[in-house]
This record gives structure tokens, C-alpha cells and sequence, in this order.
């Protein structure tokens, strides 16, 4: 267990010394068993770039100042942590109104 604790560590290092020398800044990258997390500093990444991404490609002109926005209000309200989800939630949402329709 420690050896793979130690493996996953390494590789978690690894990827983040490449992502920065690529020009990325501060990177933390977080690999479990079947999932690797990826933080990156987004204003690192270009306003094309951004435009190229299907996840920000509608919204890559504004995603850099909606999130320090976001980051004002955390603070302001005492709030450091923020989980999200690649899912809308739609999901829950459609459960409630079929089983509504049952």
C-alpha cells in the first residue's frame, strides 16, 4: 500500500513539473486509481486557447473574470472551498419528475 501511495505520488510530481514547464503556474494534480485531476491556473491559458476548449469555447472571453468574481464573493462570505461538477443538474431534476409521473 505504501508503494503505491509513494508510485502515485511520483507521478502526481511528474505531471505537474511538465504542465509547469509548459508554462503553467501553480499546478496540482491529484491521481487516484481510475481518475487524474488536473488544477491549472487559467489565465495561463490564452484567450484562443480557451476559445479551442468544448468545456469554454462559449464562455472563454469572460471565464477569468467570473471566477476572481466568484473568488471576491467566497472570501467576502467566509467560504474557501468550492466543489463542482462537470454534470449539470438536470440529472436530479429529471429523476424528480419521472418519478412525479409514477
Amino acid at each position: 500500500a505504501m508503494i503505491h501511495l509513494t508510485d502515485i505520488s511520483e507521478r502526481e510530481a511528474a505531471a505537474e513539473m511538465l504542465l509547469e514547464a509548459k508554462g503553467f503556474t501553480d499546478v496540482v494534480v491529484n491521481i487516484t486509481d481510475d481518475t487524474a485531476d488536473v488544477v491549472v491556473n487559467m489565465a495561463d491559458i490564452g484567450d484562443a486557447e480557451r476559445a479551442q476548449h468544448p468545456l469554454l469555447a462559449e464562455r472563454h472571453d469572460v471565464i477569468v473574470e467570473g471566477a476572481l468574481i466568484l473568488l471576491y464573493i467566497m472570501h467576502g462570505m467566509g467560504i474557501y472551498e468550492l466543489h463542482v461538477s462537470d454534470v449539470d443538474g438536470m440529472e436530479g431534476y429529471r429523476a424528480y419528475l419521472a418519478a412525479k409521473d409514477e
